[in-house]
């Protein structure tokens, strides 16, 4: 299958939907459908959402048909969104053949549980794409054929409780039903115990009555421990998702009692992790973390979450909301954005004048929250969710001062930086600041970041030409900057310098499906990236 999914970094969830909802409207022919639909950038649930709000017209639905003959995975995606709910028994066998692809199965099975009869070859496509079964069967639980019924009990949301009260045998059922509870089986449960609550969306964690019991007693059997770099990273681990991710939902108002039980544990335990630090990364993050290790105080906060080197580590910038993670609150766990993206450029600033802003957009979740300063108080309201608008949360309520300290708090904090990313962030803030320095050879500002996979680097993507619409011939270039032990503030200054010296457009490699076609259209060459990092 051809035509690889274009580079998104530079797009916003925003941008892609006007591009898609601009070129459903603006439809005429399938010849044109076909060439602007290549040069778009989306993904399945972008189209979903253009849908709810578009309804398409019978000559469109005819050209989703043709479409889903394409060898372009965003033609076929596109396609299925738009036979959702307009398919006809007719339909069945391409959309059934689709559905084999993991890119189109989602929507595959969405446009066969519209067709009416249509249901078996739903579960079909679901026995042979496990990453939908849970999907189709949450959708024909109560269904009147029982045969249905029963593949959709088997393969429910439930299901996954279903399976943790048979695989394992309760396995963490062990913490409560053994008097003693040896090293190797403490140091399995609690990577078990971590697994659960931090997993991705969905998490398992709290299905059975039992988890937060034993989660307690895991807790009191640590001190019979012997103090290692392992079991620290662990018991810091597991504290902050008591603190600011799905188990503070989980175990509720036991979580105070739990983390500062961990926190006086970690704290006694800081000699020996200090005496290693110094050639353990992980050790040192255990020490720098135990001491923020506590539920907020304050109805409003942000918390900035590291996690553990393994040799390297990720960050999220979490919210609570009266003291709940309001993220993880809402979709059962999952990765919260990183700093850059929920807090800098005054994102979660308050005014006068309502402003509704796109809080996280992981994994295709897209939770917006308007955010207006009324008097004395600071309020968070008119959630909007494109997924359930039924579990949305109702408004919240916050004194000014008290908002207004923490914002600024959070917003200064950097301690959580390495320095290629705090070269990401300089050599961006000087971008957009001055944007002649890539303007004077016609290319955008661009967007600088360093991968949590890769600490001693950063990249620069910037485009050319800087007013390139979607659509139009462009070039996506790609700077790797290595930074290594120097100096982030030089490391900066030299990239500046560099750009602004001599023309990137002759040098930087390029990136994108149609980085060649682009290079030949402005007579460049075509220099293909070789990074191993983005």
């Amino acid at each position: 299958m051809s035509g690889a999914w274009p580079d998104l970094v530079d797009q916003g969830v925003e941008e892609r939907r006007q591009a898609l909802s601009a070129l459903l409207r603006d439809f005429t022919d399938l010849s044109r459908l076909h060439d602007r639909c290549t040069r778009l950038a989306f993904y399945d649930y972008d189209v979903r959402a253009v849908l709810r709000e578009l309804d398409p017209s019978p000559r469109l639905v005819n050209a989703a048909r043709q479409l889903l003959t394409s060898t372009d995975q965003r033609e076929i995606v596109l396609g299925l969104g738009l036979l959702t709910g307009h398919a006809e028994p007719a339909d069945i066998p391409v959309v059934r053949t689709l559905g084999l692809q993991e890119f189109a199965a989602s929507q595959a099975v969405r446009v066969l549980l519209e067709i009416p009869g249509a249901e078996s070859d739903a579960i079909w496509v679901a026995d042979r794409s496990p990453g939908v079964r849970r999907e189709v069967g949450d959708a024909l639980r109560g269904h009147p054929d029982q045969d249905v019924c029963r593949w959709a009990c088997r393969n429910s949301s439930g299901y996954l409780r279903h399976m943790r009260e048979r695989a394992g045998k309760h396995e963490l059922r062990a913490l409560l039903d053994l008097a003693h509870v040896d090293d190797e089986l403490w140091d399995h449960l609690g990577t078990r115990l971590l697994y659960l609550s931090s997993q991705d969306l969905s998490s398992p964690f709290g299905y059975l009555p039992h988890d937060t019991t034993a989660l307690r007693r895991w807790v009191a059997l640590a001190g019979q421990r012997l103090a290692t770099v392992d079991r620290a990273v662990l018991l810091c681990s597991l504290a902050e998702e008591l603190v600011s991710g799905w188990a503070a939902v989980v175990v509720r108002d036991l979580r105070d009692g739990l983390v500062a039980e961990i926190r006086s544990l970690l704290t006694a335990w800081s000699d020996v992790l200090t005496d290693v630090a110094g050639s353990d990364g992980r050790a040192a993050w255990v020490l720098r973390q135990t001491p923020g290790l506590s539920v907020p105080s304050t109805r409003f906060a942000v918390r900035i979450v590291p996690h553990a080197p393994e040799p390297t580590g990720g960050v999220e910038a979490r919210i609570l909301l009266d003291g709940t993670p309001i993220y993880a609150a809402l979709f059962q766990g999952g990765f919260s954005g990183p700093p850059e993206r929920v807090i800098d450029g005054g994102r979660l600033q308050a005014t006068s004048e309502r402003r509704e802003i796109l809080l996280d957009d992981y994994d295709g979740t897209n939770l917006y929250v308007t955010i207006v300063r009324e008097g004395a108080e600071v309020v968070w309201k008119d959630w909007r969710w494109d997924v359930r608008s039924d579990r949305l949360p109702g408004e919240f309520r916050f004194d000014v001062g008290e908002y207004d300290r923490e914002v600024a708090r959070a917003e200064a904090d950097r301690t959580w930086e390495w320095p290629a990313r705090t070269v990401a962030r300089l050599v961006e803030q000087r971008l957009r600041a001055d944007p002649t320095i890539l303007g004077r050879w016609d290319c955008g500002p661009g967007y600088c970041h360093s991968a949590r996979e890769v600490h001693d680097a950063a990249s620069l993507d910037f485009t050319y030409p800087a007013d390139a619409r979607w659509g139009d011939p462009s070039v996506t270039f790609r700077l790797g900057i290595d930074v290594g032990d120097r100096d982030p503030e030089v490391v900066a200054d030299d990239v500046i310098a560099m750009l602004c010296a001599s023309d990137p457009r002759q040098t930087v490699e390029m990136v994108g499906v149609d980085s060649k076609a682009g290079a030949e259209h402005f007579n460049l060459v075509h220099r293909p990236s070789t990074l191993k990092f983005y």
